[in-house]
């Protein structure tokens, strides 16, 4: 039997909206949703540790236990796998509205929100997996082993480099946080992928970046808009602080001087220009895979306002690798040639017009090799990095700013052994999916994330991280759970990817599979 039936671009684009039930299933999360952010805002009038306790169980009964019935009932999943990123594009402002109320250990619990529910979501998943359509390959199953070991080994190995080189416990843990960040994301994406429609998770992303943008737009158009608010006094809870001349965060403007001067970077509801041009890459990345070209075209100007290298780096990568696939050889060779040029005459004018920024993302890469030899067991995790400083004094080291840099820092050779084992077996796996369009997605994803964070650390925080490893382990969970690798597998058309894209519903039984 034939898996794929014909359908037409038009009418696939313009099918109706789904029935009246389907609507309010989509409508009902996000309420949820609202209900726990007003829920959580009103406990903080309460005292500290009641206030935590509430937000807890308002985090069970309002996204946890709606999310279990989802998976119960085999619905679609998908808002749930968006909600970490939507509590990071969001929770700034809202905290914003509470600042002075909070105390240190409220601030610190709502900030790890969206990592804690994503822990949350990855046990449900786990607990559901036996219920998953499609089912298990060889592939999939030496990826979820791979994957589980080097979770592990970052586990294990940072808990006892930090208890040998002594690092602050808050220090220690955020650091966790961000280490296991991209394994985290991309098991909730692989367990994801025979519950939730990839499409519906990207078109969801893609409504959350526009929104973002006229965000954005306004805050930077408004004057003293942030200031208003209250952002020094969130800042200052946080042990950050800001520039004392503009009342805003230092990295608000450009380390580039533009036109002779500093301009004002667009920064949208993230509060943060670092985590949101990061978020746009992969909102622009999402919008091109469900051929939302408006969105796309939107998401490259408003990195261009936010003034963003990382989502620079990640355009040149997939301007480069795009050519491979939807243009001809010589294309490819040229398009190559133009991104080297591009980054090129970027890196020269960062180091004559930057006011530093640049130079020591790269120093701080530099400095972790350099240092390697002397401490080939890195120095701990929780004592190197941004964070370290943030949380604690950290230990004596150059090596700042760099997410490979402060990994090879914590954790030597160990980290560095596992994280490229770890993105050697995501890439393998993404330039082994059938299908071409998917594949540029998972691969552009990938090599866009990992340039980004061999000079950025902030690249690893959940804050940036989140939907780029959620997408990669949808794209891949769908694929190896097709076996595609099946010569029975019908063909791939580009136009209608409802397998790879669609409903999990949709996925045909290993039977169907076999008779194709």
């Amino acid at each position: 039997m034939a898996l794929r039936t014909p359908t037409s671009g038009s009418a696939r684009l313009l099918s109706p909206p789904g029935p009246p039930h389907r609507r309010i299933a989509d409508i009902v999360p996000v309420g949820l949703f609202v209900v726990f952010v007003a829920g959580t805002l009103l406990s903080h009038q309460l005292p500290s540790t009641t206030s935590i306790v509430v937000t807890l169980v308002l985090m069970l009964c309002t996204m946890l236990v709606p999310l279990l019935w989802t998976l119960h009932n085999k619905g679609d999943v998908a808002f749930y796998l968006l909600v970490p990123t939507i509590m990071s594009a969001s929770q700034n402002v809202y905290l914003l509205t509470t600042a002075d109320e909070l105390e240190a250990s409220e601030l610190q619990f709502a900030i790890v929100l969206n990592f804690a529910f994503a822990v949350l979501a990855w046990a449900a998943l786990l607990g559901a997996r036996s219920q998953a359509a499609g089912h298990a390959t060889d592939r999939g199953r030496a990826l979820r082993r791979t994957l589980a070991a080097c979770a592990f080994l970052v586990t294990a190995y940072g808990l006892v480099s930090s208890v040998i080189f002594a690092a602050p416990v808050t220090s220690a843990l955020a650091s966790y946080r961000n280490l296991i960040t991209p394994m985290l994301f991309t098991a909730i994406g692989l367990l994801a992928a025979g519950f939730a429609s990839p499409r519906r998770y990207m078109r969801m992303l893609v409504v959350l970046g526009v929104l973002s943008c006229a965000f954005g737009l306004l805050e930077m158009t408004t004057p003293r808009f942030w200031q208003d608010l209250g952002i020094k006094e969130l800042w200052e809870d946080k042990g950050i602080g800001v520039n004392p001349s503009t009342g805003v965060p230092s990295n608000y403007f450009s380390s580039e001087l533009i036109g002779g001067s500093q301009i004002r970077r667009m920064v949208g509801p993230f509060a943060d220009p670092v985590n949101f041009g990061t978020f746009l890459f992969a909102v622009f990345m999402a919008a091109w895979a469900v051929r939302a070209r408006v969105a796309a075209a939107v998401m490259v100007v408003a990195s261009a306002f936010a003034v963003s290298k990382g989502a620079l780096v990640g355009f040149l990568a997939y301007f480069a690798y795009w050519t491979r696939y939807f243009a001809s050889r010589t294309h490819h060779v040229v398009a190559i040639m133009v991104a080297l040029a591009g980054a090129a005459y970027f890196y020269g004018f960062s180091l004559r017009s930057s006011t530093g920024s640049t130079t020591a993302h790269i120093n701080g890469l530099l400095a972790a090799f350099l240092e390697l030899p002397q401490h080939p067991l890195g120095r701990g995790m929780g004592n190197i990095g941004v964070l370290s400083n943030l949380f604690g004094e950290g230990a004596e080291s150059n090596v700042t700013e760099s997410g490979l840099g402060m990994i090879v820092g914590q954790l030597g050779i160990v980290g560095l052994t596992v994280y490229v084992v770890f993105f050697a077996a995501l890439l393998k796996a993404a330039f082994r999916v059938r299908s071409r369009r998917p594949r540029l997605m998972a691969v552009g994803l990938l090599v866009g994330f990992i340039i980004n964070a061999t000079f950025n650390e902030v690249a690893l925080s959940p804050n940036s991280a989140a939907p780029y490893f959620v997408m990669i382990g949808l794209v891949l969970g769908r694929d190896l759970m097709l076996d595609q690798e099946n010569e029975s597998y019908a063909a791939v058309d580009e136009r209608d990817l409802r397998l790879e894209w669609g409903p999990a519903s949709g996925i045909p039984s290993p039977h169907e599979q076999r008779t194709a």
